[in-house]
């Protein structure tokens, strides 16, 4: 009877994921005007300055490669340049969440194609995102110390620390949204909301991983086509991502913060 118990709650946990997934999608379709209103400036503006980044390693037409927050970070310290950019890609990629954040979750719905700035709103979120950040570099710190000083046998180790920082930085994920409301959310309470979303966060990391991959290949295959073609095809997939990223984070806050149905 337990185990049966325990299969019925993982199979019940992995449709909670994809649910999560679904209705991530279903919101950017059902909301693809609204969208665009709230989305088409600022995601130029982070393709723009991900675009003038990757300028710095080849020409702009051999981009076949996206550009993470990662590695927008890393490549801010190749010059003044560099981080001027990164920090037009935090302002806009934070501009674009907060009001998508509140667009779902407040019903603010968009006036025009300039986006509210929210000022006091989007300085939370930098805040919640750099202690997410810092908590991310804090962790990878200890990993690659402590994998520098026991040695190499223990990269399998370090891949899994990798990957267990990431299922974590999820279950904290919550503050984002959060912040984007004007509300105060700590990180155990983040934990707390989040019990018994394992599996369905492992679930979103798969899928998370696998766009990713989707989206290098594409824009490669067409970059291989045509140059122009390579670059439309990283702008299309980079706003949709971007969309549909945001929305699981909604989607994750809703469901196990505010206990909205996933339905």
């Amino acid at each position: 009877m337990v185990e049966m118990s325990r299969e019925n709650m993982r199979s019940q946990e992995e449709m909670t994921g994809l649910k999560v997934i679904a209705h991530a999608l279903r919101m950017v379709w059902r909301n693809r005007y609204e969208a665009i209103q709230i989305g088409l400036i600022p995601v130029a503006l982070m393709i723009a300055a991900s675009a003038v980044l990757r300028m710095h390693e080849g020409p702009l037409w051999s981009m076949a490669h996206a550009q993470s927050f990662e590695q927008v970070v890393l490549g801010a310290f190749a010059s003044e340049e560099a981080f001027m950019l990164m920090l037009v890609w935090v302002f806009a990629t934070i501009w674009f969440f907060v009001n998508w954040h509140r667009f779902i979750l407040l019903g603010e719905y968009p006036k025009g194609w300039l986006p509210r700035l929210h000022r006091n709103e989007a300085i939370a979120y930098l805040i919640a995102s750099a202690r997410l950040f810092g908590l991310g570099a804090v962790v990878l710190f200890v990993l690659i110390f402590v994998t520098g000083v026991l040695g190499e046998a223990l990269f399998n180790l370090f891949i899994f620390g990798v990957f267990a920082l990431a299922f974590l930085l999820y279950r904290v994920s919550p503050v984002l949204p959060a912040a984007a409301l004007g509300q105060k959310m700590g990180f155990g309470a983040a934990l707390l909301a989040t019990q018994g979303a394992s599996l369905t966060i492992l679930l979103v990391m798969v899928f998370r991983y696998a766009s990713s991959r989707l989206l290098d290949t594409a824009v490669a295959g067409a970059a291989d086509i045509n140059g122009g073609l390579g670059l439309g095809v990283f702008m299309v997939l980079t706003f949709v991502l971007s969309l549909i990223n945001v929305s699981i984070l909604t989607t994750i806050y809703g469901h196990w913060v505010e206990g909205r149905p996933l339905d």
